[in-house]
């Protein structure tokens, strides 16, 4: 999770903050005491702190965009974790024009292939199989501890929570799915079937 949240500076972030004019930040009380909560949400909701990183951007912005610096860091953050020659699928978000010149891309020999935006509701695991699973149950804590969910940082960490909860067995078997892992060949009655699921007319397109 990546947020610009202040709330979620540590006291590491703090010292490795400096001023307009170039000191380095202080600790005050307010800032101990935000640690203190931040650290507090985190034992209580058993998310690892390494998970969640902190954006250093001005005091206007809220909302982490999806971008090529953002897919870069995520890279780097990821590298441990990305086998060599994974396979990335996307829409062609403009985050991702340009991944074949990243560095961290070529270094982990990773391939990519893109789908069409229009049948991404249909193929995307993610939405499907798993945020959609998440969010509903984010909604319902959101309401129960009066949590305003579009603002804060215990909203967002409930959020992360609620997709990290998610088993990895119900996200494999919805990547299997969508995307017929499990079948050597795809016919048109497969495709409609898979449309047929989620209630949504059949587009009879190329």
């Amino acid at each position: 999770m990546y947020t610009y949240n202040k709330q979620a500076k540590t006291i590491d972030d703090w010292k490795n903050s400096t001023t307009k004019s170039g000191k380095q930040c202080s600790i005050t009380s307010n800032r101990q005491a935000a640690h203190g909560s931040y650290m507090n949400l985190l034992h209580e909701l058993k998310i690892d702190q390494q998970f969640i990183t902190w954006l250093d951007g001005n005091n206007s912005k809220t909302y982490v965009r999806e971008c090529p610096e953002l897919i870069t860091q995520w890279l780097k953050d990821s590298k441990n974790d990305l086998k060599d020659n994974t396979l990335i699928i996307h829409d062609k978000g403009s985050a991702l024009n340009d991944i074949e010149l990243n560095y961290e891309y070529i270094n982990k020999s990773l391939h990519h292939i893109i789908y069409p935006p229009e049948v991404h509701e249909l193929l995307s695991p993610n939405d499907n199989g798993w945020h959609g699973q998440a969010k509903r149950k984010w909604r319902k804590l959101c309401k129960e501890r009066y949590i305003n969910k579009k603002d804060g940082l215990e909203g967002s960490l409930l959020l992360f929570k609620c997709l990290t909860d998610v088993p990895d067995h119900v996200i494999r078997k919805k990547f299997r799915h969508n995307l017929f892992f499990d079948q050597k060949s795809i016919s048109l009655q497969d495709i409609s079937r898979l449309i047929n699921e989620r209630s949504f007319n059949i587009l009879h397109s190329s």
